[in-house]
């Protein structure tokens, strides 16, 4: 924690009790216990008992934060074990049936290395070949978070059944909270009273339900058309610790927690981030060709890109990226950065989206006078 000094119980490490040890145990041994080479009976007994040591005081030095982590539950704010995912599953059968095909909630889905288990009952009428079902991760973590048609289990063991799959993608999924969350959430929790006031509050409260490394913007005034405006009202827009936009079930869970903490007669909103796609076309001269050019150039666009860094609706000016590039080693000159194959700046589509890099085109010339283009991203795989 930067900004939270750590309390040290005990600085000693495992090298100066070592030391002291062998000095004291040749004091009290009137030198006689002299040989404290590595292997030695004196040595090897010195190290088991320094290494149960400096496990006590490893614990040790943990209590402090154990101790204000325990403190803060009593108060009311306990540090968050992570989120789980949450997702649609779809479930394909073999032939349609004359009776309804029904699974219980609770039943787990398998998929290679993660298991889901249904929140709700699934039902899919006479009839009728496929069913749609809520279902989360049953392991909290990010590693639930995934990509839509990222599952698919063609043998899930059950009677008519042919597959099962994601049509949309499981989001919401966060890891352990760091220990500074946690105590600037505490901080924060001794403001509030409970009752979100300030746009601040809003987007704290959305970012601590969604998980950590989240983000949440709010929008004050703005209805749930997101093109009206009127008193009382607050539009959320949120991306997860991915930077990926949550499902529409994450996004309706987190608007019905923020709802119940609203004062009377105000109204909250949340919806995902909308991303759309942009395509880049870059020509430069290079110290040398080389197949992890374009690989750098992606990296750093991605970064700059990231929603986490640039504000909702910006827009991409042209200048700006030829800064960005031209900071990648081995650029030497940019000759022309086009957007969307436009060599003008690209306004965002709308006030609440954001740019996401599609595919980069890298025409570079070499010293030398030789010439290659590299294609990465959307669709593409690794650099050719």
């Amino acid at each position: 924690m930067s900004d939270i000094p750590k309390l040290v119980l005990d600085p000693q490490n495992e090298t100066e009790m070592l030391a002291q040890m062998l000095a004291r145990t040749r004091a009290a041994s009137g030198n006689t216990l002299t040989d404290f080479s590595p292997g030695s009976p004196v040595t090897a007994i010195a190290e088991g008992q320094v290494y149960a040591t400096a496990e006590f005081l490893w614990i040790h030095n943990e209590l402090p934060e154990a101790t204000a982590l325990e403190v803060l539950r009593l108060s009311g704010v306990s540090r968050s074990p992570g989120t789980y995912a949450k997702g649609t599953l779809a479930v394909l059968l073999r032939s349609p049936l004359s009776s309804a095909f029904t699974i219980p909630q609770g039943y787990s889905l398998s998929f290679r290395d993660r298991s889901y288990e249904l929140t709700e009952p699934l039902y899919i009428p006479p009839g009728a070949v496929e069913g749609r079902v809520k279902a989360r991760a049953k392991a909290l973590g990010s590693q639930g978070n995934v990509a839509a048609y990222g599952l698919s289990n063609l043998n899930p063991g059950l009677n008519y059944v042919q597959s099962v799959y994601n049509p949309e993608a499981f989001t919401g999924g966060s890891d352990l909270e760091p220990l500074e969350d946690t105590i600037r959430r505490s901080q924060e929790a001794v403001r509030d009273r409970q009752v979100l006031v300030s746009v601040g509050d809003y987007e704290g409260r959305a970012q601590q339900l969604l998980g950590t490394g989240s983000k949440a913007w709010g929008i004050p005034l703005l209805s749930s058309d997101r093109i009206t405006r009127s008193a009382g009202q607050l539009h959320l827009f949120l991306l997860d610790a991915t930077g990926e936009p949550p499902n529409t079930a994450t996004c309706q869970a987190i608007q019905q927690s923020l709802t119940n903490l609203t004062f009377a007669g105000a109204s909250v909103w949340v919806s995902p981030v909308e991303t759309e796609e942009v395509d880049f076309d870059i020509t430069l001269t290079v110290d040398s060709l080389s197949e992890d050019l374009p690989t750098a150039i992606f990296e750093r666009l991605v970064s700059y890109l990231s929603p986490f860094t640039l504000g909702l609706g910006q827009t991409l000016e042209v200048k700006e990226l030829e800064y960005v590039v031209r900071g990648t080693p081995g650029v030497r000159a940019i000759v022309s950065l086009l957007i969307d194959q436009q060599a003008v700046n690209r306004a965002a589509s709308g006030p609440y989206v954001f740019p996401k890099l599609g595919t980069l085109t890298v025409s570079a010339t070499d010293l030398a006078g030789y010439h290659k283009t590299y294609y990465i991203g959307t669709g593409i795989g690794d650099p050719i």
